[in-house]
């Protein structure tokens, strides 16, 4: 049970990180008029760069942190797990652009709008509950 609490402390302080980090990036990526103007005169080149562009770095390291996670409490996860869940995280996006378009949202047809509201949610949980999905036992069939 102790193993649970801190695996789960774990997950949550991962979860907080990744949020607030994808909150920066995601208005350093999307700032427009003249606050971006301001934001980028009072920013460093080098840092208004890595804000800008780390989105592209957290959506990958949803799945690979779960990954290591599980990893280090022992819950040992086929490597193939990991590709499959980093995959559909990437095939996540334009999914969640094609259903806002289907779907005749408001507003345009674009990753920060997916986020804001709300489409891409369901397929990130989704591709990362694909870490969590054990094989099969042949020998629970074969008692059948």
């Amino acid at each position: 049970m102790y193993k649970r609490i801190q695996l789960n402390i774990t997950a949550i302080l991962f979860g907080i990180f990744i949020y607030f980090w994808l909150k920066i990036s995601l208005y350093y990526l999307f700032n427009s008029g003249s606050s971006a103007l301001i934001l980028e005169m009072q920013t460093p080149r080098w840092i208004f760069f890595v804000f800008r562009y780390s989105i592209f770095i957290l959506t990958p390291l949803l799945p690979i942190g779960t990954y290591t996670i599980l990893n280090i409490f022992k819950i040992k996860r086929p490597i193939k797990q990991l590709f499959y869940a980093i995959l559909s995280i990437l095939i996540a996006i334009p999914i969640s652009v094609i259903l806002l378009k289907i779907s005749n949202h408001k507003g345009a047809h674009n990753y920060i709008h997916s986020i804001k509201s709300g489409y891409i949610i369901p397929l990130i949980v989704i591709s990362i509950g694909l870490m969590l999905i054990k094989k099969k036992s042949t020998k629970s069939m074969k008692s059948l």
